[in-house]
């Protein structure tokens, strides 16, 4: 079984369902604690706490970095997420760069939900491979992406 997760759990909350998963799949958005509570309405601390602890608790983990265009693919956060992933949490089986799309724009529709990523457009594969290069030149030596 995997856990699939931001991370934003208490942390006895996080570590039971870490411990019961054979896999945890990592999300990493956003570094800056006052851009991650912009863009998600929550602060990273805790996110950040319960990365470091995963890494040091010996489960198997992958980290992935959904790469969002306007949001989470300048420069600065790419090499600030890089730099994290690389210094706290470098036990990581697999680093994923995930590329945005907008897959779930209809559920939202259907949903009557407004969707707040409607006007963004996928990045370019020459825009993921400068990501990943970024990624590589700050220390991260195993980003790995694809297109969806």
């Amino acid at each position: 079984m995997a856990l699939d997760t931001s991370g934003l759990a208490a942390r006895a909350t996080f570590d039971r369902a870490a411990l019961a998963a054979d896999l945890v799949l990592y999300d990493i958005k956003l570094i800056d604690p006052a851009r991650h509570k912009a863009a998600t309405g929550a602060d990273n601390r805790l996110i950040l706490d319960n990365a470091r602890a995963l890494a040091a608790s010996g489960r198997r983990f992958w980290v992935r970095f959904p790469v969002i265009p306007g949001l989470t693919d300048d420069d600065e956060n790419v090499r600030a997420v890089s730099e994290f992933i690389g210094r706290e949490m470098a036990a990581a089986e697999r680093v994923d760069f995930l590329p945005y799309n907008n897959l779930c724009e209809a559920d939202y529709q259907r949903l009557g939900l407004p969707f707040a990523l409607a006007d963004r457009k996928p990045l370019s594969p020459q825009e993921m491979g400068r990501v990943a290069d970024l990624a590589r030149q700050s220390g991260l030596d195993k980003p790995h992406w694809r297109l969806v």
